[in-house]
């Protein structure tokens, strides 16, 4: 279990808690602090085993789950938010869903949304859920050899790098296990870096503009490609949705 954190020792505790609650106990929890000004280091450091703290100067959130992925000595990577909680049976379902797959593989599931101290959900959602599906990349469970394969998450990115990292998995044959259940809670305070549509719009066009560069350089797809809209809040290039692209997309339609 891999939880980056950036100022975040509010909400961690409740989130490292929703993990040492599971079902299927984790082997570990790698908490990597990403140069926090707060106690988040301090807050993970005080469960004591099975959490492990990497404390790290500021790179973002993709640097740090990098640190963390390597650090980590399990077959069965899980990526956790530390503003999110796991459903109790979290890792239980999808461990299972992943024990039917041929490795490389990983699992995706949905995720409950909540607001936070008074914030609503973002804006960005009711678009999201009329034009994606809800198998959120937060929910993301890979194998080491899936890791190992598709690569590290790119440390250019500030947002998407998890979506982004998803694509280029199905872009490299890495099919998902879907799981129909709500494995997560997200949780919406307003400080979330996808809070904003600015800040979500951005991202998005920038993993389809990766994306379609990767196709332009001669990566071709695979022959039963699937959509990228699978993952949620991922947008159909083709589709422009309103305010979404602010100019024309790079490719013509993003499925991979």
């Amino acid at each position: 279990m891999v939880i980056p954190v950036f100022d975040g020792e509010r909400l961690l505790p409740e989130a490292i808690e929703s993990v040492l609650a599971q079902s299927l106990p984790a082997a570990e929890i790698v908490v990597v602090d990403d140069g926090s000004a707060d106690g988040s280091a301090n807050v993970a450091e005080a469960f004591g085993p099975p959490v492990r703290v990497l404390r790290r100067p500021h790179r973002g959130v993709a640097a740090a789950r990098n640190a963390g992925v390597e650090l980590s000595a399990g077959d069965l990577i899980a990526l956790q938010d530390a503003d999110d909680l796991m459903k109790p049976d979290r890792l239980e379902l999808q461990a299972a869903a992943l024990g039917q797959a041929s490795a490389p593989a990983l699992t995706l599931g949905r995720a409950e949304i909540r607001g936070e101290d008074d914030f609503a959900p973002p804006s960005w959602l009711e678009w999201a859920y009329a034009n994606s599906d809800r198998y959120t990349p937060a929910t993301l469970i890979a194998t080491r050899s899936a890791m190992q394969l598709v690569g590290p998450f790119d440390e250019t990115m500030r947002r998407g790098s998890d979506t982004d990292w998803l694509l280029r998995a199905l872009e490299a044959g890495v099919r998902p296990v879907m799981m129909e259940e709500d494995v997560i809670i997200r949780r919406f305070h307003g400080g979330n870096l996808s809070y904003g549509y600015e800040g979500y719009r951005r991202a998005m066009f920038g993993i389809l503009r990766r994306r379609a560069a990767r196709q332009r350089g001669g990566e071709g797809l695979p022959d039963d490609a699937l959509p990228a809209t699978l993952l949620f809040g991922v947008p159909d290039a083709g589709s422009d949705p309103v305010g979404f692209s602010h100019g024309q997309l790079p490719d013509g339609r993003a499925s991979v």
